[in-house]
């Protein structure tokens, strides 16, 4: 946003003679078409299915032209007072900045062997580019947070997790008939050393049917003296062996409700969904020390009534998928931004402004498999935004109207205010705003130096060779 303010004022830090309608008017079209452009690839990420990025698309285009609008028909006026100050240095260092971009730019030129080793390098690069879409990037817990959570999972053996089963039947015998046949799936993956552990209601009660079944059982026990041997030989008297058996018989069968009332049956109570609006009976199965959610899905095979509820890895797989749609929309706003300058500046201009950006976002890329930078969807924010700056110094640096100085000053000044700004982004403890940070800095600063290579041209005074 602040960057239409300051290359309307660059040319004041080079001459005080400087006025601020007759600077507003020079720098109109390179203004209007600046917007133009930036505007169409914001309001592409409309068409992405996540709000963040809509959201993104709408407030990004209402600023820009919010921020348009502000400089071209009030700003002016705020500045009929003021006197430029320019300022003396600037010049000198725009001077080695120029010559020191040009002077590398032509040794890569004319040296194959280095052009072919910078290639290499920037291939690899990319090969080496992590891309992760993990929503715990997104959020950064204290660790001292995570410790405490950690023993108490160790202490009590419950663990906050994202992965659970979800379990519907007709009835409560066939729910609790339904997570038994679950369990003893689970009951593998503990033997095989996948899963530490995990919690079912069928652990607490029995279904309904065997409850009867163990009635019938006790019946016969208590005409069988010869199995209560143990217990006699430990003291229990006959009388008291069949008293107990005759008051266990007289038990009712109970439901899930039922058995979950007293203090012992807390740790399963919130597994206990209740019916839902059909009246079908729910349940839930957690689970902890789960080394591969992938195996989970395998689980669920012939299973009817069960539902894997992975938000972890949903929400991970919508960001993946939505950056996927995000890349593919932003080099569709490339094309519509192509036809744009192309109207304006013709084939071979169009292609060179927008080869700043494309430039600038491929050697982003590149760097950060260089250092190890993992990319994710802020990223994809970030190379958004080197877009729409990469475009804006390209199409601001083409203007013919403007004097060359003028135009080096107003990108040095917008770049160095952009890094600055963001840079201070890369010292947040959230790993995917750090992230975000360092990608708008690096994507700003390739801008800068695509951007004096590609239109060296047009950035070099009269009186220069």
């Amino acid at each position: 946003m602040v960057d239409f303010p300051l290359h309307w004022l660059s040319h004041a830090t080079l001459d005080a003679r400087w006025q601020p309608w007759p600077a507003v008017r020079r720098v109109a079209r390179p203004f209007i078409i600046s917007l133009a452009v930036t505007v169409t690839g914001y309001l592409f990420l409309l068409l992405t299915p996540l709000p963040i990025l809509q959201q993104t698309a709408v407030f990004s285009s209402a600023a820009v032209i919010s921020t348009f609008l502000f400089t071209r028909l009030l700003l002016p006026a705020l500045f009929n007072h003021w006197r430029p100050r320019p300022t003396p240095g600037l010049m000198p260092l725009l001077d080695n900045l120029r010559h020191g971009i040009r002077g590398a730019g032509e040794r890569i030129r004319h040296t194959p062997l280095l052009a072919i080793l910078l290639l290499a390098v920037a291939g690899s690069g990319l090969y080496l580019s992590n891309w992760q879409d993990d929503i715990r990037n997104w959020v950064n817990t204290p660790q001292p947070l995570l410790t405490q959570a950690m023993e108490v999972g160790r202490l009590t053996g419950i663990e906050p997790t994202s992965q659970y089963f979800i379990v519907q039947a007709a009835d409560q015998e066939s729910l609790l008939q339904t997570e038994q046949r679950l369990s003893a799936r689970l009951d593998a993956l503990i033997a095989q050393g996948q899963l530490r552990n995990y919690r079912a209601i069928s652990q607490w009660i029995n279904p309904p049917s065997e409850q009867q079944a163990l009635k019938a059982t006790l019946a016969t026990l208590s005409q069988q003296p010869q199995a209560w041997r143990a217990l006699r030989a430990l003291g229990v008297p006959d009388s008291a062996l069949r008293a107990e058996l005759k008051r266990r018989q007289a038990q009712p069968v109970l439901t899930i409700e039922q058995s979950l009332r007293g203090t012992l049956a807390e740790p399963w109570r919130a597994l206990w969904l209740g019916p839902d609006e059909q009246g079908r009976p729910s349940s839930m199965i957690t689970m902890n020390g789960l080394q591969d959610p992938a195996v989970l899905a395998a689980l669920m095979q012939n299973m009817p009534g069960v539902t894997l509820v992975d938000q972890r890895s949903h929400i991970n797989t919508l960001f993946a998928q939505t950056r996927l749609e995000a890349i593919i929309l932003k080099l569709l706003s490339y094309t519509v931004g192509f036809l744009i300058l192309y109207r304006v500046f013709g084939t071979r201009p169009a292609l060179r402004i927008l080869l700043v950006p494309l430039s600038a976002s491929i050697t982003v890329m590149s760097l950060s498999g260089l250092i190890g930078m993992p990319l994710n969807l802020f990223c994809i924010f970030g190379l958004l935004l080197v877009t729409a700056i990469g475009i804006d110094y390209a199409v601001y640096a083409y203007t013919p109207a403007l004097p060359a100085e003028e135009k080096a000053a107003g990108i040095f000044m917008t770049s160095v205010t952009t890094m600055i700004t963001f840079g201070l982004l890369y010292f947040s403890s959230t790993p995917a705003v750090a992230t975000f940070g360092l990608s708008v800095v690096l994507g700003v600063l390739c801008n800068v130096i695509y951007t004096f290579w590609y239109m060296r041209a047009f950035l070099t005074p009269e009186s220069e060779p």
